[in-house]
């Protein structure tokens, strides 16, 4: 959640470099969807079941149903995976309740091969035709979590303006990549020393960090191979010490993880967005620099899980768009130069619509 922007060259194929990462990535980030998913399917089910050979036998005439589609859009595909998401809670609870004892009837363990096959289907119907980067996050508006009546969506409205606020934040830049290093690490130092207590303190060190963290993508270029180990540990060290501040209740719980997760999600798409202008620009000349580029562009796509997703405004939503129609075409430039294998770069996010929809299904598992 408070990862620093940054990656590091690569001499190996930068497809290859980037999937597992991404895989990894994106495995941990159900880790914190699962909550939210199984908390949007209860109480909000359709589907009633009087016993679990009816609830089984609805669940195959679903299978079969999945099993004569093929080539479908991703409406359809997000559509089907909240139908059934909504169903599996019904046919879950009725199959684990049933406790009728009948020779050759094993309703659990049908239920687990008819769940498998019906994963392995929505994992075939996802890359049953070519997928853009356009088509992951209409998967992920269509089938992501969230309640405007939720509080949660309350404390979001309520901080959206001053998140809005820091794309005018001052920056300092002067000096050179050398001095804006030395002067972001000296603040997260001062930071860690003074603690936070309290939501004043929160924000200001958000404000403050948000104007080293744009001085510091002013030299993206050049910061790219530069060692960052010491800004990311103490970056990580502050997000500890506001998670350890909300635990003891200095500050608010549930509005500090809101914040935290807000605040992720607006670095990673400032990120993107500036290496984007960097290569369009001309700014990325070096090879090696290129590698770290590929992944840059692929970050809000990979660390922006469920829940941050839900998180987003529509600003943000609309920005990342943006971002989906350009990285296409950068990456192709990327691979031309490196001499990328085309077509696993042009299969990038068809890849990740089906490792999305494997975690969706995984949740479903659970």
């Amino acid at each position: 959640m408070c990862s620093h922007p940054h990656t590091t060259s690569s001499n190996h194929d930068a497809a290859s470099y980037i999937m597992p990462r991404m895989r990894l990535a994106i495995g941990i980030a159900a880790a914190f969807a699962t909550v939210m998913l199984a908390a949007c399917s209860e109480g909000k089910g359709k589907y009633s079941f009087g016993s679990s050979k009816e609830a089984l036998s609805e669940s195959r005439i679903f299978l079969e149903r999945l099993r004569k589609q093929d080539n479908v859009s991703v409406k359809a595909l997000a559509q089907s995976v909240n139908e059934w998401m909504e169903m599996n809670d019904s046919v879950k609870a009725c199959v684990l309740r049933d406790t009728t004892k009948q020779a050759h009837m094993y309703p659990v363990i049908e239920y687990a091969i008819l769940l498998d096959s019906i994963n392995e289907e929505f994992v075939r119907l996802a890359v049953s035709k070519h997928r853009n980067f356009r088509d992951l996050l209409e998967f992920r508006v269509l089938t992501v979590c969230s309640d405007d009546k939720d509080s949660v969506m309350e404390i979001v409205k309520k901080v959206s303006p001053f998140f809005s606020s820091l794309d005018s934040v001052s920056v300092n830049v002067s000096g050179g990549k050398s001095l804006v290093k030395k002067r972001y690490i000296e603040f997260l130092d001062k930071s860690l020393l003074k603690g936070f207590n309290g939501e004043d303190d929160l924000f200001r060190f958000f404000s403050k960090e948000e104007s080293h963290f744009r001085a510091f993508l002013h030299f993206l270029p050049d910061m790219v191979d530069e060692d960052l180990k010491e800004i990311t540990g103490k970056t990580e060290k502050c997000c500890r010490a506001i998670a350890k501040a909300a635990r003891r209740g200095v500050l608010p719980k549930k509005e500090t993880n809101v914040y935290l997760t807000m605040r992720t999600s607006h670095r990673l798409l400032l990120n993107t967005e500036v290496a984007l202008e960097n290569l369009k620009s001309g700014k990325v000349d070096k090879k090696a620099s290129l590698h770290a580029y590929a992944f840059l562009l692929l970050n809000p796509f990979v660390f922006i899980d469920d829940k941050s997703f839900a998180l987003l405004s529509d600003d943000e939503k609309s920005r990342l768009y943006k971002v989906a129609d350009i990285v296409p075409n950068e990456l192709r430039r990327i691979a031309k130069t490196l001499r990328m294998d085309k077509e696993k770069v042009e299969d990038i996010p068809s890849e990740m619509l089906k490792t999305y929809v494997r975690k969706h299904t995984n949740v479903m598992a659970n």
